[in-house]
């Protein structure tokens, strides 16, 4: 993916595709679009992959390492190689977002975690000798018997497999709410580093890299994360709640950060508007807006607060609400969530384009941010957040009210007779 979205720049295949090299639209041909929607899926393919990959090879690796080490040896391994790891990254990515930072031809900012990216690739692979979880695929497994093989096992279905599929479905509503939410997350990669790509980066004579702010965010995702954590055990211990009513409180704070970051977001866009029109800066968008791209630190700082608190959550509030059979797939479901939010930006975006445009009245969204309305969009996005709390509270509230009922009500035996059989809770198709 990242090699073909290096591929796609303009100056890479300039001579085999008869265009020009300069970074223009119109050097851009039919090739490099192809390249380009292509090396999105397979980046989105593989993010996917490492997602759901990495953290089971590592638990299965950290498991066998234990049974063929003593546990003395195992802990001081595993100490030293996470410190190294750590400091190895750290080092790592703080060079990275330097050196790519002032490195002007996207055909290499592109090109240099392509290559890095086929250098970790070829590392893993070396040492995939080594993973004795691979062993497992020559274990021969006893099949079931012809008899069972040949069973419609979709003719009757467990009373508890019907339970946990209603208990899910009852989950759509309220997982539906997360999609405005995402709609906010997916800005602090877009139009935010849109807007401060064009202001002053300047401190004094230092010119200030833009990725500051994902390293600001990621901060303050980590800070928030921990303190509402720490909040969370203290609530619990003092109130006996359940796990499942601190994670809605949780989410609900996390919509609070949303609307706030949607509203600041809409406060500092004004003015910067103000500012590019009193400069007369409408019809020059090449032109840096003289007005320093640290007046959205704050946005970044509750984006960070939402994310941080808004992932944890989810996470919990899914555990307790699903089956225990979904226990395993909890966290990626909830990185499904958040996910289809994001996504679902793009949509969006089209929408209220489309939405702003009828009549004789100009589309929110132009070719340039001096022209664009991104202020009526954040403030938009503020009143769908406040709309979209107001729903979570009373599904919550329908929930609490609904778990119960359940729990006061003893459960009724269940004995559905089928061909005058009854159909217990273990009954096998």
């Amino acid at each position: 993916g990242l090699g073909f979205i290096t591929m796609s720049t303009p100056p890479v295949l300039a001579d085999a595709t008869g265009t020009c090299s300069a970074y223009k639209p119109e050097c851009i041909g039919e090739a490099q679009k192809v390249l380009f929607y292509t090396a999105l899926a397979l980046i989105v393919m593989g993010m996917a992959g490492h997602s759901t990959s990495l953290n089971s090879l590592m638990i299965e690796h950290a498991t066998i390492k234990r049974q063929t080490q003593e546990e003395e040896e195992v802990q001081a391994s595993q100490i030293w190689s996470f410190c190294f790891g750590m400091f190895g990254m750290v080092i790592v990515y703080i060079a990275i977002i330097l050196a790519i930072t002032f490195i002007k031809p996207w055909s290499l900012r592109l090109g240099i975690p392509a290559i890095c990216t086929v250098i970790a690739t070829t590392i893993f692979l070396t040492s995939s000798c080594s993973y004795k979880c691979l062993d497992k695929a020559a274990i021969i497994v006893q099949s079931e018997s012809l008899e069972q093989q040949e069973k419609n096992k979709w003719r009757l279905c467990r009373v508890s497999e019907v339970e946990e599929t209603k208990s899910m479905i009852c989950m759509i509503p309220i997982c539906l709410s997360f999609l405005v939410v995402g709609l906010v997350s997916s800005l602090g990669n877009t139009f935010f580093i849109e807007q401060a790509n064009h202001m002053n980066q300047k401190v004094g004579k230092l010119t200030v890299p833009i990725p500051i702010f994902l390293w600001f965010y990621d901060q303050s995702k980590s800070y928030y994360a921990s303190s509402y954590s720490q909040f969370a055990r203290s609530l619990s211990r003092i109130s006996n709640l359940n796990r499942g009513f601190v994670a809605q409180i949780g989410i609900a704070v996390s919509m609070i950060f949303a609307i706030l970051c949607s509203i600041t977001a809409a406060k500092v866009e004004e003015r910067r508007l103000g500012v590019v029109v009193s400069h007369g800066l409408v019809d020059k968008p090449e032109e840096t807006v003289p007005m320093t791209m640290f007046w959205l630190l704050p946005q970044y700082l509750l984006l960070g607060g939402l994310d941080g608190i808004l992932e944890n959550n989810i996470t919990r509030m899914l555990a307790n609400q699903l089956p225990q059979t979904m226990a395993p797939y909890v966290t990626i479901f909830a990185s499904g969530i958040s996910g289809v939010g994001i996504l679902a930006s793009v949509l969006s975006v089209y929408v209220v384009g489309k939405a702003s445009s009828k009549g004789i009245k100009p589309s929110w969204f132009q070719y340039t941010l001096n022209k664009s309305r991104l202020d009526k969009y954040y403030w938009l996005l503020a009143i769908l957040c406040v709309v979209n709390l107001v729903f979570f509270i009373l599904m919550a509230i329908w929930y609490a009210r609904r778990d119960s009922k359940s729990e006061d009500r003893e459960a009724p035996e269940v004995n559905v007779e089928i061909n005058n059989e009854p159909f217990e809770d273990d009954a096998q198709s």
